[in-house]
């Protein structure tokens, strides 16, 4: 049985993401999760631009959240998370965490997935600096 959770995904995936890609287990979570009946999730795309792609042309991209309210496993999350980032060299996942709201121990947000998974947002840094702080009394 999986604790209720608040999940939060954002990433930039080209339009025919699950084309070709997924395997037959992976293809069977993809289905779960955008199948399930009463499933408490948001799904919203947006387009996102273009990029070029190996035939001269180009792809269509979509920035892709995922939110809301669902019985989900940390092992489903992340690999649903980690399928969304590796099915395509175009895809990058941006933010993928959750909370489990039944745990009641007043823990927050923890990320799905390592966050050496997460591609920096747009603009941003590839990773923040080291900044080291003295401690008082040191």
């Amino acid at each position: 049985m999986s604790n209720t959770k608040a999940f939060e995904l954002a990433a930039r995936v080209p339009f025919y993401l699950f084309q070709d890609c997924l395997t037959e287990k992976d293809a069977a979570l993809v289905a779960s999760v955008l199948l399930t009946p009463g499933i408490g999730l948001i799904f919203a795309y947006h387009p996102d631009g273009h990029e070029p792609n190996d035939h001269g042309g180009q792809t269509a991209m979509f920035r892709l959240v995922v939110e809301g309210v669902e019985a989900l496993s940390w092992p489903l999350m992340e690999r649903f998370a980690l399928i969304l980032k590796n099915c395509h060299p175009l895809a990058c996942l941006y933010r993928a965490h959750a909370k489990d709201l039944d745990a009641g121990d007043g823990s927050g947000w923890a990320p799905v997935v390592n966050p050496s998974e997460l591609s920096p947002l747009p603009g941003q840094p590839a990773r923040p600096a080291l900044r080291l702080v003295p401690v008082p009394g040191s």
